[in-house]
């Protein structure tokens, strides 16, 4: 119910905002437990902490704790109680659990991970461990040129392989709208490799152009689960007509 009426939303960012929202609080109150003592923080990552939410996508999160906090009570289970809730109604989620120092190590061996924990925004709990964790991340790589033009590089090859998977134009009769090329991962692409090289940012009319065509690719990402269920944004023929 709540889907259907933020799909009467006039554009795909209203929807994605409405969606965001309501996602958001409903996450809070789940995580009450988890982050309420302290020494632990709930953060969205992905499309949740861009506030491009899609119906049907996967929520991306992590729970961030210091050592102190680890061992002055059981976090853990407290973990695993939130985890199994979101679990038992049926939610997918990519759910973590990692100290500030253990996230930035995988960071710099990880840069899927580097990329997700940069645009990391905070739901509840702890704020001083995120602030912690992005000067973690600025000490290990963002600081440093050949870093980032590492981080760049393995996001083009990456982005190429994904094209050569899922489609390498967007004259596809079946296309995917959020892994093909011109889909919505290539959108949040153009703004990752803006992150990591200032100097490629789009002029403001592009991004502006960009934008349009992101929030149309979220509506109809959204009517498409709407009308099948399709959690990966795959166009096939028999829905393309409703």
């Amino acid at each position: 119910e709540t889907q259907e009426r933020v799909f009467t939303e006039a554009t795909g960012w209203k929807q994605a905002e409405a969606w965001t929202g309501f996602v958001e609080g409903w996450l809070r109150t789940e995580a009450s437990a988890l982050t309420g003592r302290g020494g632990a923080v709930l953060l969205a990552l992905g499309s949740l902490a861009r506030a491009e939410l899609c119906f049907g996508s996967d929520l991306d999160l992590a729970v961030i704790v210091d050592d102190g906090a680890r061992a002055a009570f059981e976090v853990e289970p407290l973990f695993r109680a939130f985890q199994h809730r979101l679990l038992d109604l049926g939610i997918r989620t990519q759910l973590t659990l990692r100290s500030v120092a253990e996230s930035a190590e995988l960071a710099a061996q990880d840069f899927r991970v580097a990329l997700n924990l940069s645009e990391a925004r905070i739901l509840c709990g702890d704020a001083s461990l995120l602030e912690a964790l992005r000067e973690a991340l600025e000490a290990r790589f963002v600081a440093r040129p050949e870093d980032r033009m590492a981080l760049a590089e393995s996001l083009l090859t990456a982005t190429r392989a994904r094209w050569e998977r899922f489609g390498g134009t967007v004259y596809r009769t079946e296309p995917n709208l959020k892994l093909g090329k011109g889909g919505l991962r290539d959108a949040a692409t153009v703004r990752w490799l803006a992150r990591a090289l200032p100097e490629t940012s789009l002029e403001p009319a592009d991004l502006a152009t960009l934008k349009t065509a992101t929030g149309q690719l979220i509506r109809l990402r959204n009517a498409l689960f709407l009308v099948s269920g399709d959690r990966i944004g795959a166009l096939a023929l028999p829905t393309q007509r409703s």
